[in-house]
């Protein structure tokens, strides 16, 4: 199941930043409709999702900057 939930947020983010709508959007209904987490915790792991993808957005922006 934890492979699941990995491609899960693999997708999502890729999607995401694709198409700029963020990884939430497909996080929630996907971990809502798996049914294993109730909706604070998915909240939670949609949130630190796309934090790190907006991290990892930010270093990949500076790094261009500096090069």
């Amino acid at each position: 199941m934890n492979i699941i939930y990995f491609l899960v947020g693999i997708i999502a983010t890729t999607i995401g930043a694709i198409s700029g709508i963020g990884g939430g959007v497909i996080i929630k209904p996907v971990l809502d409709t798996l049914g294993n987490y109730d909706i604070s915790t998915i909240s939670i792991l949609s949130s630190f999702t796309v934090f790190s993808m907006s991290i990892v957005a930010l270093l990949k922006s500076i790094k261009i900057k500096l090069n």
